[in-house]
Formats: C-alpha cells, sequence, structure tokens
C-alpha cells in the first residue's frame, strides 16, 4: 500500500471555489474498531443458529403447509433479511407458484392480502406476471379493502412493482397511500400501527435496502404477540454475526483511508469514507462478498474525490491537464500537474495496483478484462466531468436531453457496476455479462437518471449558490418555460416512471435469461442506495442526519437478543 502523499501547497496566487464541507460526522470513530481483538466464535451460539436454520428450511420445504402459509412465511424471511440463507427453497416455491399461475384458469387469489403478495413476491423475483387480478377492483377499491390495514399495506407494497401502463396498480397506490395516511391521521389509531404505516410510506420494501429494511422489522416483528420465536431469533443472531463482520472490514478501510492521510493533504474534498463503505454495504451485505465491499469503497473513495477536484477545486486549465493524464494512465504524467493533483493522480494509480494485487489471488481469466473496464470507466468520468466543468465555466444551460447524456455517465454507475462484477467473482464477471453492463443497458440507464433527478432535486440550491453547471432543475425551467415548482413535480414524475422501468426492464433480462439474477439485484440496490442517501436531502455530501442514524443502526447498535 502506497501512502506518499504529500502535502497541498499553497496556491496564494489562485481564488478557488471551496464547498466549504462539512467535516467527517465519524472522525476516527471506526478506525479504533481496528485495534479491538477479533470476537472469538460462540460454539453454542453457532450451533443454536444452524439448527435454527434447519428449523426454518424445513417450515419452507414442509407439504403440509399451504400456498399462503408459504407465501408469508417466505415474506416475513425477506423482510427479516436472511432470505440469502434459504436462496433455492424460495426460488423452487417461487418458481412453482409461477408455473401454477400462468397454466391456472382462476384469475387470482379470492382473498385480497393473498392475491397482492403473490403478486409482489413473484414480481419481486422477476417474474412478469400479469396485472389483470387487480382490475376487477376497478371502482370498488373502498368495499374491497374496507381499511383493513394488512391488506392496505399489501396493496401499496405490491402497487410499487408497477409498470408503465397498468392502470389498475396506479389506482391501487393512489388509493392505498391515500386510505393509509387517512389511517396515520385518525387519533383513534394504535400509535404501533401508525408507526408501521409510516415507515412503509416512506420506506416501501422495493425501494428500500435490505439491511435498513431488516434492522427495522426485526424491532417491528418482536413486538408481535404471534411471532415465529425461531424466526426472530435467528433472525436477530445472524444480524449480529453480519454487523461484526461488517465492524471489522469497516475498521480496516478507515485504516486504509487513515494511512493515505486523504482527509488531511486533500482536504478541499469531502471526507466520507465511512459513508463509502456504507454505499458499498448497501450494493452488497452478504458474508462471502467481503472483497468485492471492500474493492467497491476504494473505488467510490478515489471517485467522490474525483468529483471534487472537478467540480470545487481545479481550475479550467487544471482540469484538461488531468483529464489528458487520465488518458493516458501513466505515472509520467505527473510532471505536467500541479502538486495537489499529481498526490491525488499517484494515488488514484496506487489504488488501481493495489486491487490488481488483491485481485491476483484470485485471478481468471476475466479479471484483467474487468480492470480495464474500471480504468476506462474512470477515463470516461474524466472527460465527462470535463464537459460540466466546460458548462460551467461558460455559463451554458444545456437542453434537457443533452444534460442527461452526460449525466448518465457522470453519476459513475458503469465504474460502480464492473467493479461490483469484480468483486462478485468469475461466475458473474464474465466478458459478456462485463460488455453488457458497460453498454449502458436500459436498466441500468434508468437507474442513473433516477439516482441523478433525486440528487439534483435535493442539492441543487446548495450547488447553485456555490456556482455550479446547471442542474435538471434549472436545465428543465429553461427549456419548458417553467416555475422551479412546476419543474420539480415534472421530474419527481419522470422519477415514478423511471422505478417503473426498472420494473419492467428487471423482469424482460430474467425472462430473457441474459443476465444472473445477482447482477440485476446489484443494479435494484445501487437505485435504492442513492433513493435512501437522496431521501430527505443529500445525505452523502451532509451526512449528520439520517444518513449518520442509518449507518449507526447498521455498524454500531447491534440487536438485543
Amino acid at each position: 500500500m502506497s501512502s506518499n502523499v504529500s502535502a497541498i501547497p499553497n496556491s496564494f496566487e489562485l481564488i478557488r471555489r471551496s464547498a466549504q464541507f462539512q467535516a467527517s460526522v465519524w472522525g476516527d470513530y471506526f478506525l479504533s474498531y481496528h485495534s479491538l481483538p477479533p470476537e472469538k466464535g460462540n460454539k453454542v451460539m453457532e450451533k443454536q443458529t444452524e439448527e435454527l436454520k434447519e428449523e426454518i428450511k424445513m417450515e419452507l420445504v414442509s407439504t403440509t403447509k399451504d400456498e399462503p402459509e408459504k407465501l408469508r412465511l417466505i415474506d416475513l424471511i425477506q423482510r427479516l433479511g436472511v432470505c440469502y440463507h434459504f436462496e433455492n427453497e424460495i426460488n423452487n416455491i417461487l418458481q412453482q407458484l409461477h408455473h401454477i399461475t400462468i397454466t391456472s384458469e382462476k384469475n387470482g387469489d379470492d382473498n385480497p392480502y393473498n392475491m397482492t403478495l403473490c403478486f409482489r413476491l413473484l414480481r419481486q423475483q422477476g417474474y412478469n406476471v400479469s396485472s389483470e387480478p387487480f382490475d376487477r377492483f376497478r371502482g370498488k377499491w373502498e368495499s374491497s379493502y374496507d381499511n383493513n390495514v394488512e391488506e392496505l399495506l399489501s396493496l401499496y407494497e405490491a402497487s410499487q412493482l408497477r409498470m408503465q401502463g397498468e392502470e389498475a396498480l396506479d389506482e391501487a397506490f393512489c388509493f392505498a397511500t391515500a386510505q393509509l395516511e387517512a389511517i396515520v391521521q385518525d387519533p383513534t389509531t394504535d400509535p404501533m400501527v401508525a408507526a408501521e404505516i409510516r415507515q412503509a410510506l416512506k420506506w416501501p420494501m422495493y425501494k428500500n435496502l435490505p439491511r435498513l429494511k431488516a434492522r427495522h422489522h426485526i424491532g417491528l416483528y418482536s413486538e408481535k404477540p404471534w411471532r415465529n420465536e425461531s424466526l426472530l431469533n435467528f433472525a436477530k443472531m445472524d444480524f449480529n454475526k453480519l454487523q461484526n463482520l461488517h465492524q471489522t472490514e469497516i475498521a480496516y478501510i478507515s485504516k486504509w483511508w487513515d494511512d493515505y492521510g486523504f482527509a488531511e493533504k486533500l482536504s478541499f474534498a469531502r471526507n466520507r469514507i465511512v459513508e463509502g463503505y456504507f454505499f458499498a454495504l448497501g450494493i452488497f451485505f452478504e458474508p462471502q462478498l467481503l472483497t468485492a465491499r471492500l474493492i467497491m469503497t476504494k473505488v467510490i473513495a478515489i471517485g467522490s474525490m474525483l468529483d471534487d477536484i472537478y467540480d470545487v477545486y481545479g481550475t479550467f486549465e487544471e482540469l484538461k491537464l488531468l483529464t489528458l493524464a487520465l488518458e493516458r494512465w501513466d505515472k509520467s504524467e505527473t510532471k505536467q500537474l500541479p502538486n495537489y493533483m499529481k498526490m491525488y493522480y499517484e494515488a488514484l494509480l496506487d489504488v488501481f495496483e493495489e486491487i490488481e494485487q488483491e485481485m491476483s489471488q484470485k485471478e481468471t481469466e476475466t479479471t484483467p478484462y474487468c480492470i480495464h473496464h474500471m480504468k476506462e470507466a474512470t477515463k470516461e468520468l474524466g472527460r465527462v466531468f470535463l464537459v460540466e466543468a466546460t458548462w460551467c465555466k461558460e455559463g451554458y444551460t444545456p437542453k434537457v436531453e443533452e444534460y442527461l447524456d452526460i449525466a448518465l455517465i457522470s453519476f459513475g454507475h458503469k465504474l460502480l457496476m464492473v467493479t461490483a462484477l469484480l468483486g462478485m467473482g468469475s461466475h458473474m464477471a464474465t466478458q459478456q455479462i462485463v460488455q453488457w453492463i458497460t453498454s449502458m443497458p436500459n436498466i441500468l440507464k434508468a437507474s442513473a437518471v433516477i439516482c441523478r433527478l433525486m440528487n439534483d432535486i435535493v442539492s441543487h440550491k446548495f450547488e447553485q449558490e456555490r456556482g455550479h453547471v446547471a442542474s435538471a432543475i434549472e436545465c428543465y425551467m429553461e427549456q419548458n418555460h417553467l416555475s422551479e415548482y412546476e419543474a420539480l413535480i415534472a421530474l419527481r414524475k419522470q422519477i415514478d416512471d423511471l422505478w417503473k422501468d426498472m420494473v419492467e426492464n428487471y423482469c424482460a433480462v430474467i425472462t430473457e435469461d441474459e443476465v444472473p439474477r445477482g447482477v440485476l439485484m446489484r443494479v435494484l440496490n445501487l437505485t435504492r442506495l442513492f433513493n435512501v442517501i437522496y431521501k430527505d436531502g443529500d445525505g452523502y455530501t451532509q451526512s449528520h442526519g439520517s444518513t449518520k442514524a442509518h449507518i449507526k443502526s447498521l455498524l454500531v447498535d447491534s440487536v438485543p437478543l
């Protein structure tokens, strides 16, 4: 590991922009984890965990449980965050259910809850099941659901997986949302029920990160009088076991960041290594993907600093030099760069070399291919960042389509997803799948635009105040002669439509058997991640609010057993 990063020179001859980013809210907190002795395995607890796992597996494959019972069990297992232990069993059950659904003449279960749950679980799995069963409720939603909270929540969650043109599901979403909001406002509603509804309205399952969903639902399910104690205890122990692994990782990555000295020596950039790890954790949390998380965090950290150099600190002439150096990808290029860029550029190349060395122990024929495309994606980032810097320098407001063409790349989806493939192993990082990702398929385009628009909506005022390229809001306002309020409404509608496209593209790719479900889940989790980060503001740049609370719930506070 290289840590020979020199100090930033005094730049008294230049007046540079400054975003005055907040300091890290975590400081050295997670660095202190590095000195803690590793937790020794508790053999009694490990044995108990395995016994509970087998008990739950037997419940899933039991021939005495009817279809609705199994669906409720699958739903609960997914909500509690332990479905990765039972992927084969769940896949088999849903595959059989899908076969029955498409071959049966019956148009859906008569029970509203069972019908919506079946629909949601199958669509989540990538089965493009018909939404026709919902048509029979059109015009009579109130009489069919009659303020039943469980059924309304199920309808609301199912409607999150609607596609373009599914009018019945659009109606279902509007109806369920209105009814649930009314129940929350009713002073006679049980406070626990109201809290559960508020959580669902703000964080629908399909658009929330699996670990955050699990952390919340473990607490919620613990209060249910009809809870399955075996499943609950298994979920609690599994959460804490995973948390301990993740704490070990964040300690390592904090030490890595500290050794490079980025926070002090590139002080104009955001110090967000903890948030970067949270990003990686949001994309993949499973224990076997430890290497993937560490590599992803390093790439996010180095990419974030590149963004800040172009966006905040570098002069236009310096940015042109850096863009050229990125294209050539050679340390000899540092001769042309100012000192602070030399530091960054050398560190960038060191980090990529470090990743190559880490992966050399797991070398496959596609590892060099993946790393090549990671480098190419980084070069492409430099090119589009320079385009944005040019627009900012010239005061140019592009057309929305022109802006989004650049924004599709500048949000870094291609780099992040190729990095994800590298960390997930040779069965995922095939040349065919890498080529698919780098072609920016429709599902990745939809994800990138969702994330860009959400970011622009919450951060454009702050960025315009400090001098920044026009955001999607300014582009939309100027092109369509709209007020800011009208532009925001239009762009939020576009985000909703893009989520529908995400669902449709997910199902289409699964149906064509083109790409493994595991790869598509990373695209979906990436989109969920930014939905969480930008829900209440720019939770990466200003990470002291909800982002801090999310990180605390996953990496600091264990679940009481």
